[in-house]
């Protein structure tokens, strides 16, 4: 299972055009376009927050009614939303929803992360609204002082959900802990990738998660894990943490050239050299887009990557006349059309000498 997480910057850019500009504000005349906007989703939220906070309404009704409404503005009807929420006779997915559309900015941040802490711990409460809790409590910890004020609480409760029963939970609180670089989380990660019977999620997720603050310890053991990897999803994550690690740079490389290797841990391969060793890209690219028995798919990034080097950044790359070179070849002989194409693209973006 993939976690989704809500989308925290566009809900908050929301809540900053509809609460800080009155609706009688007075605009400038290019400002027209964006008041429009606001006042389009005002109303928009405001009809559907009537319907969803009508609990005489279908589960279904309440919750087409806030398709595309992703907070609420008046504050009657965050008030009504926090009082769903809170309100165990409501179903887990009301309640969810309901939550999913308070902004955190515009309630009592302390009372809020209360009842976050307590939902999310309690394995009596349904799982949709316990995740929920997680999402809006990871929004806060980016946010809001209250969270600052309590981070020894947050941590604690976190680290409890650890061993959860439900592994959606497990994954959500173990993704905010690692991302907060707590020693635990990634005692505990490591831990299940050595001993994968024990493991608290999939390997994949393990090592992606791993990744997120990456400390000295983990490096030597997704090392061992890259080279003999449960399964390709793993195999790719552990490359794509591994690439600034001296000690894997040689595999990395073998797989990049080996065209056994799947197009999936390839260009996971040249993706990690491209952020870590962007001087070079070129010569580790040039190898793989002129191969016609590569797939379309590795070649074109390799292309890509190079010309995104050489234009946004303007560096002068390792290897660069030799692969332009290629490319100008490429634009001509190439049996694939989508390699022709991206060859004249490139052409065209680099200046000729």
């Amino acid at each position: 299972m993939r976690v989704r997480w809500p989308g925290a910057t566009t809900r908050l850019v929301i809540v900053l055009l509809v609460l800080v500009v009155p609706a009688s504000a007075q605009q400038a005349p290019d400002r027209s376009g964006i008041r429009s906007d606001v006042d389009a989703y005002r109303g928009k939220a405001e009809q559907g927050a009537r319907i969803f906070l009508d609990a005489s309404k279908s589960d279904n009704e309440r919750a087409a009614a806030v398709t595309g409404v992703s907070t609420f503005v008046d504050k009657q009807h965050i008030d009504g939303a926090l009082a769903v929420f809170r309100n165990d006779r409501e179903s887990g997915r009301i309640r969810a929803l309901a939550l999913a559309r308070v902004p955190s900015v515009a309630v009592d941040q302390d009372r809020l992360l209360t009842d976050l802490l307590r939902v999310a711990g309690s394995t009596s409460s349904p799982a949709e609204v316990r995740q929920a809790a997680l999402g809006a409590l990871q929004e806060m910890l980016f946010s809001s002082m209250a969270t600052h004020a309590r981070h020894h609480e947050v941590m604690t409760t976190l680290r409890s959900l650890i061993g959860d029963q439900d592994r959606a939970i497990r994954e959500i609180a173990l993704s905010i802990l690692a991302s907060q670089g707590d020693d635990e989380a990634r005692r505990r990660l490591l831990d299940g990738l050595k001993s994968r019977p024990g493991a608290l999620l999939p390997p994949d997720i393990s090592v992606r998660l791993l990744g997120l603050r990456p400390h000295d310890e983990i490096y030597p053991v997704l090392h061992q894990v890259m080279l003999s990897p449960p399964d390709e999803a793993t195999k790719v994550e552990c490359v794509r943490v591994l690439g600034g690690y001296e000690p894997s740079r040689k595999a990395i490389l073998d797989f990049l050239r080996n065209p056994n290797e799947s197009t999936a841990v390839r260009q996971a391969a040249l993706a990690t050299l491209n952020a870590n060793d962007r001087d070079h890209i070129a010569d580790y690219a040039l190898p793989i887009v002129t191969d016609e028995r590569a797939d379309d798919v590795l070649r074109l990034y390799g292309i890509l990557a190079v010309q995104q080097r050489r234009t946004s950044q303007k560096l002068r790359l390792s290897g660069e006349g030799d692969f332009d070179r290629a490319v100008q070849k490429l634009e001509t002989e190439s049996r694939s059309r989508p390699v022709r194409e991206a060859a004249g693209r490139y052409l065209q973006a680099i200046p000729r000498k």
